[in-house]
């Protein structure tokens, strides 16, 4: 047609190719910002929608373009408020204003969030508020970057762990001040996670070094403290231990089992018993005496002298009893361990030579610890190793004496109480019948006491039907196994309303065992039954809030420990395994061994193919250098393109061999890059550990020369530092 050639050219159709690739790509690019302004308009009402995590959304120059309705609950302004504000007007405390703007041009600079951290900010009505803060810098097609700020509410946070803080150092101080070792142990290792002051002064090791131990290290028969440990036996009278200094002496462990951050566990007190062994050997040599006189004997009992009044012996039960050892007992007057307030009148006592009864009363006592005791008192006089001595039986009565004195204030207390309370007290005989009802039945119930006494069957009918079987199953119960039993139920008062009652029901009998009818109390626990349901909300939302914050440190301890690039550990954590594995080694006179590798030539690399291929080369040589390795060797990046390698259990020779695995496979690795296919090779350091003459740093430098003579022997090839013979 027309001047149409025959034939299209080459050049013709490559022209039309290009045209058409070039309209596909334009109508792709308009379809993925159509796309993008559809996902950014779904994303901003998911964030208006979080109620329990604060989202705001601020322009380069800090105007607020996104403030969701978490942020409105946390600082008190409405959307309406804060849309077009500054957000250091409205919750940067004055102090840090000046900083703030300048970590958001900062941030808006580079195009980079600043990581988590803990902030002060204000309300609008002036008051402070704690949040946990991220803030992420996001570019958004056709508006630019945009600062992102994800707060969560940390008040309630905060009022838990400061009780938690109170609570752990309570614990703390009871933890350090018991004389006993306390040691807390892992159930299937033997790992001890804490230790108190007295496991160092028992066992001679510093804090930092019991915790680095197992249990087995501190046993002089660890066969029987596995099989313990295993059977997860709770008391062991003796067992044989050794001191740092090796000194092996006797313990007695007391062991509670628990969980404690899904491990199992148990919590060791051990006692060093070696005086209290001394004492029992001793004691062996005079069993008869000690048999006849009064060892076996399960009150305490001693002999003092009548003129100096010193004990001359005392028994295994006074030792326990008082808490002072024999040789702090015989070194001590009968004086001493009486309150100061009584010593007058026993030195009254003891003057008086007319004493005929056997009996001497009820005395107080004063124990080691300071606790003071009740004891009723016998004694017998006799002549004791050729003095005059007086024999003393002692009988601890203090809980007897608590007990009575408590029943006869709560004889006194329930008769003022019943009248007075605002609790309803009644009586009801065998046949239903109320015998005794307290005044405030109609403030409980809604009905007066006469009502009760003149109908019997009015309380039965009060209670809501749905707590009906139950009310009348508890008192059945009671009354069969004839004990004290509370319940909680409603009742419904005379204007329609239901009210919660806590009732305490018990059963009454006289001597010969005749039923004599029901005491009852009854308490309003209407409000009390509110505010568990309001606290169990809380307690869910808290959890929840709780959730994410553990979610958030466990994500930052990941990226304080890993490479973000290679996905292998960084250099300071690496040291930090390092460091440990090191100590492991020369405890239990382990090998171990360092790999130090480098890329060969990376930079010109670099500078020939792009950073971004550079890159890649990195990541996949990690993964290269991964897939060669046990789960016990760990790898880390040293830094740029070097990494290192430690292998536990492994000597030079055992470690060239996996050296040179990952050499060959890195070698024989292509990298597709569009273009063709580029691949690298790396020079590689072998060195051993030898802690008698070496610590880290020397390992380090080892495998860092034993590389550098790879490098100096042509490149693509492993060396062992010093030399060893690898056929």
């Amino acid at each position: 047609m027309g001047n149409k050639p025959d034939e299209y050219t080459e050049s013709d159709v490559a022209t039309v190719n290009l045209l058409a690739d070039l309209a596909w790509d334009i109508a792709e690019g308009k379809r993925a910002e159509n796309e993008l302004r559809q996902s950014e308009g779904r994303l901003r009402q998911l964030f208006d929608k979080i109620s329990s995590i604060a989202v705001q959304g601020y322009g380069p120059d800090g105007t607020v373009r996104l403030w969701n309705q978490a942020s409105e609950k946390i600082y008190g302004y409405t959307k309406e408020e804060a849309l077009g504000r500054n957000l250091v007007d409205l919750i940067i405390p004055p102090e840090i204003k000046a900083a703030v703007k300048a970590d958001i041009q900062q941030m808006i600079e580079s195009g980079q969030g600043h990581p988590s951290e803990e902030l002060s900010l204000m309300r609008k009505d002036g008051s402070r508020v704690s949040v946990y803060s991220n803030h992420t810098v996001i570019e958004t097609f056709g508006v630019g970057k945009e600062l992102y700020c994800i707060d969560i509410d940390l008040s309630e946070r905060k009022l838990f762990e400061d009780a938690l803080r109170d609570s752990e150092e309570k614990y703390r101080q009871l933890f350090e001040a018991e004389s006993d070792a306390i040691f807390l142990i892992d159930n299937e290792t033997g790992h001890i996670y804490e230790v108190n002051s007295a496991a160092s002064r028992i066992y001679g090791y510093s804090r930092e070094e019991l915790l680095s131990l197992r249990n087995v290290d501190l046993s002089a028969e660890p066969d029987h403290t596995r099989k313990a440990m295993q059977e997860q036996v709770i008391k062991i009278p003796t067992r044989w231990h050794r001191k740092k200094d090796g000194t092996v002496f006797p313990v007695e462990i007391s062991a509670s089992h628990l969980t404690w951050k899904g491990r199992p566990i148990h919590i060791a007190a051990i006692r060093d018993i070696t005086e209290r062994k001394k004492t029992e050997d001793a004691l062996q040599e005079s069993e008869v005496q000690y048999r006849l006189m009064f060892q076996n004997n399960p009150h305490p009992m001693w002999v003092y002298d009548l003129e100096t009044l010193m004990f001359l012996e005392v028994n295994d039960a006074a030792i326990t009893h008082y808490g002072y050892s024999r040789e702090e007992f015989l070194q001590m007057t009968i004086m001493d361990i009486r309150p100061m307030e009584e010593v007058d009148s026993l030195q009254k006592h003891l003057m008086n030579t007319d004493l005929q009864d056997f009996r001497a009363g009820v005395w107080k006592h004063c124990k080691k610890d300071g606790t003071l005791i009740d004891v009723e008192i016998t004694r017998h006089d006799t002549v004791f190793n050729g003095r005059l001595a007086r024999l003393i039986l002692v009988n601890d009565v203090t809980e007897r004496r608590k007990a009575d004195n408590a029943l006869r204030e709560n004889e006194l207390r329930y008769r003022i109480v019943a009248n007075n309370t605002a609790d309803w007290e009644f009586w009801q005989a065998p046949d239903g019948k109320f015998i005794y009802s307290s005044p405030s039945c109609k403030e409980v119930t809604g009905h007066t006491a006469e009502e009760f006494f003149d109908d019997d069957g009015l309380l039965v009918r009060i209670i809501h039907p749905d707590d009906l079987v139950k009310f009348i199953s508890h008192r059945h119960f009671l009354l069969t196994a004839k004990m004290v039993g509370e319940i909680e139920f409603r009742i419904i008062l005379p204007d329609g309303w239901v009210h919660w009652i806590g009732h305490v029901c018990q059963p009454v009998f006289d001597d010969q065992n005749r039923y004599l009818g029901v005491r009852g109390s009854n308490r309003n626990i209407t409000a009390r039954k509110q505010a568990e349901r309001e606290l169990q909300r809380a307690k869910e939302s808290l959890e929840e809030v709780n959730h994410t914050l553990l979610v958030a440190i466990e994500r930052e301890q990941r990226i304080s420990r890993i490479d973000s690039l290679t996905e292998v550990y960084n250099r300071r954590y690496f040291f930090e395994i390092a460091a440990h594995e090191c100590s492991v080694a020369e405890r239990y006179k382990q090998p171990l061994s360092l790999i130090m590798f480098d890329i060969d030539n990376f930079k010109k690399f670099n500078d020939r193919y792009g950073h971004q291929v550079g890159d890649e080369i990195l990541k996949n040589i990690t993964q290269i250098a991964r897939e060669q390795l046990r789960s016990a060797d760990i790898l880390g990046r040293y830094g740029g393109e070097e990494f290192t390698i430690l292998l536990p259990n492994s000597n030079a020779q055992e470690s060239f061999i996996v050296a040179e695995r990952i050499r060959d496979k890195v070698g024989a690795y292509k990298l597709d890059i569009g273009s063709g296919r580029v691949s690298v090779t790396i020079s590689v350091g072998v060195a051993e550990y030898h802690p008698e003459a070496q610590a880290l740093d020397d390992l380090l430098r080892n495998a860092d020369k034993a590389m550098y003579a790879a490098k100096e022997s042509g490149r693509n090839c492993v060396s062992v530092y010093p030399a060893i013979d690898t056929v």
